[in-house]
């Protein structure tokens, strides 16, 4: 494991942080899910300059469409 694989993986970590306290400081999944999203987007954004392949840019762009599903499905959500 490289130093560049664990600081593209902190982002992830902190977006898994951010989500949890978000939740237990009493804010609604409308609101703490898109802050998750945007941390887990800056891990695949991260991930794809380190390997610029076909599949990590399918991967990245996978990351982003699921984000603007989740976000989009969410502005439903009352």
């Amino acid at each position: 494991m490289t130093y560049q694989t664990v600081l593209a993986s902190l982002p992830a970590i902190g977006g898994i942080m951010v989500g949890v306290i978000a939740v237990l400081r009493g804010f609604g999944l409308k609101e703490a899910a898109p802050m998750s999203l945007e941390l887990f987007t800056a891990t695949g954004l991260l991930k794809l300059s380190q390997d610029s392949s076909w599949r990590a840019i399918a991967c990245a762009g996978a990351i982003i469409a699921v984000r603007k599903m989740i976000t989009t499905s969410l502005s439903f959500y009352k």
